[in-house]
């Protein structure tokens, strides 16, 4: 059946064959992954150098040449067998190539992936993923993202500090630094770490932080992505609190290294730095100075 295929797409790639006619002869599942393709193809470049011309002076010397009517069947072949040689390596050049999302420092993102899942990026995060997405749901998460997966086959969110499987549902994660988190609003997900294995359903969470691992469960609530307003942490750790208002306002949080570990439970403000300071400060028992436009000395008191 394939090599049915490359016949049917090398013709229709040299414009011999029209848009019908070939779907006439395969699925519409993949016209249309081979139509994406060739309009993907149209406005790309090929950087392989002397390739073109090195097929064009090949063409020319067996045009030049007395052949009988037999070989020049041979030939059509032959060039229909280049020409789908050629196009499946620009496909797999094409579907090979990474996007690069990046997000800066108060800065969010909504990406809708090939499969129709969306991924909300929040600041200073960085995601990585295939242009062949749809057909290999693997991406990389650097920060921090909440995922609404759609169903198909298996969905994978690989981080530094672990990794995030599920098949289709809604979740939360959050990697930084020495800290990874995972909290479930819908279907199963499945974390794994060097510290072990988790399997989370709606309203269950688990962290990994310092070679420990910790589960809760809470209340399922529409998640801080689609406020934009304020994050909400549960016995999370000061540093990865800091980190976050660090990442929201563009600015430098220092502090004490007994204060790093401490828990916090509470939300923080993405609008107002006053108030996001207070908010984790005040239950911690701290203080804090703004030093010129973006320095915050935090001490204990």
């Amino acid at each position: 059946m394939m090599e049915n295929h490359d016949t049917y797409l090398a013709a229709w790639f040299e414009g011999k064959m029209t848009d019908g006619e070939l779907q006439e002869l395969i699925s519409a599942e993949a016209f249309a992954h081979y139509l994406k393709i060739k309009n993907t193809l149209s406005g790309m470049e090929l950087q392989t150098p002397g390739t073109e011309g090195h097929f064009e002076r090949i063409k020319d010397r067996l045009a030049a040449q007395p052949v009988a009517r037999p070989r020049v069947m041979k030939l059509r072949h032959y060039f229909a067998a280049a020409a789908s040689v050629l196009l499946f390596v620009c496909i797999g050049l094409y579907a090979f190539r990474n996007n690069t999302v990046v997000t800066g420092f108060g800065q969010q993102q909504r990406i809708t992936l090939a499969d129709h899942s969306e991924v909300h990026l929040a600041a200073k995060s960085s995601l990585v993923y295939a242009n062949i997405f749809k057909f290999s749901r693997n991406l990389s998460l650097q920060g921090e993202a909440y995922f609404e997966v759609a169903k198909g086959s298996k969905f994978t969110v690989n981080t530094p500090q672990g990794t995030v499987t599920v098949l289709g549902t809604k979740f939360n994660v959050v990697a930084s630094g020495r800290y990874f988190e995972v909290h479930c609003d819908e279907g199963r997900v499945r974390v794994a770490s060097k510290a072990g294995t988790v399997i989370l359903t709606p309203g269950k969470s688990v962290s990994f932080y310092e070679n420990g691992i910790r589960e809760w469960q809470q209340e399922i609530r529409p998640h801080s992505h689609q406020s934009q307003t304020e994050s909400a942490f549960y016995s999370t750790p000061a540093e990865v609190v800091f980190q976050k208002i660090e990442n929201q306002f563009g600015v430098s949080i220092t502090y004490p290294d007994a204060v790093r570990s401490k828990g916090f439970t509470g939300a923080v403000s993405h609008t107002d730095l006053n108030k996001a300071m207070q908010s984790v400060c005040l239950p911690l028992g701290l203080t804090y100075t703004l030093s010129g436009r973006n320095k915050i000395e935090v001490t204990d008191e």
